[in-house]
């Protein structure tokens, strides 16, 4: 007795599934998306987290005790896991700073985790001078009608590459298995209780990267600044930044945008404007010029 229908479709596909007394939520990846060691990495963390007290989606393990399988499909192989129903709406539905910087409690608590996390497969290393230098060819296609714009992108993205190198020597910015994406979009709100969810993007990456992501999203979203600094508040209230950390901000601030700037361009034909929710070429490139001037005084 159990039914099942499409819930949404994005970078990845998610099924709702009813039986008679319980909901549950099945996510189907894309075709070459991630690997299936980089699946369970991501399974691994969320069971470690939900084991720490952070509210997150926790998948159903298999007969044979496998959190995620891999499935035939029409295009090749697909992975597959099932997770408990969160219910609750959408932080961006209706933001506000007490609940923002509860979220920022919750991440601090999960870095504060993730350092002592440790995994029996290896997790997706994020390298984003690497996938900046990769993926700037497809930029160049989706701006190649803006000339000016395309010459000032082809002088940031060799800034941000230049910058990111030089952080992987600074040992005073820590990095440990993040997120990877968190936005107003990624938190389910029920009534006190706060769930993060999509950790699809997760990898090992940079704290305070992980924090410019959330930042992003404000500003990217229009909303008020004051969700920031509470967010920010609550985070420090629990973890300390250094100082190299707080002075990679506007830096990571721009190198978070860029990126997302990258990956829209790369996915774009596979999901579309309207699922990246992309705010278009006019915005970003006075985005960009703005987060530009901070972090290179360019």
């Amino acid at each position: 007795n159990t039914s099942c229908e499409l819930l949404h479709r994005g970078m990845n596909d998610f099924y709702l599934l009813r039986t008679i007394d319980k909901l549950y939520v099945a996510q189907v990846w894309r075709l070459n998306t991630r690997d299936f060691d980089q699946v369970l990495y991501e399974m691994e963390f969320l069971v470690y987290l939900n084991s720490g007290g952070i509210n997150v989606p926790v998948p159903y393990k298999t007969n044979e005790l496998n959190s995620a399988i891999e499935v035939p499909g029409p295009d090749g192989p697909r992975y597959v896991a099932i997770f408990n129903y969160i219910e609750g709406k959408v932080f961006s539905s209706n933001p506000n700073s007490s609940i923002s910087k509860k979220m920022g409690t919750i991440f601090a608590d999960i870095h504060n985790l993730s350092e002592k996390f440790e995994s029996k497969v290896q997790g997706k290393i994020i390298d984003r001078a690497k996938s900046i230098n990769n993926l700037m060819p497809y930029v160049e296609k989706v701006v190649s009608h803006r000339s000016d714009d395309l010459f000032f992108y082809k002088e940031v993205a060799s800034l941000l590459i230049d910058s990111y190198n030089i952080s992987k020597s600074n040992k005073n910015i820590k990095s440990g298995t993040t997120h990877g994406d968190f936005h107003i979009h990624n938190a389910f709100v029920n009534n006190d209780c706060v769930t993060i969810m999509d950790f699809d993007a997760c990898g090992i990456d940079y704290f305070v990267q992980e924090l410019m992501s959330y930042k992003w999203s404000i500003e990217k979203n229009d909303l008020p600044f004051n969700l920031w600094e509470s967010f920010f508040s609550g985070y420090l209230s629990v973890r300390n930044l250094s100082s190299s950390e707080i002075d990679s901000i506007p830096i990571f601030l721009l190198g978070k945008e860029f990126s997302y700037l990258c990956g829209f361009s790369y996915a774009v034909d596979a999901i579309g404007h309207v699922a990246f929710h992309f705010p278009g070429l006019d915005w970003f490139s006075k985005s960009i010029q703005r987060h530009a001037k901070e972090a290179f005084k360019i």
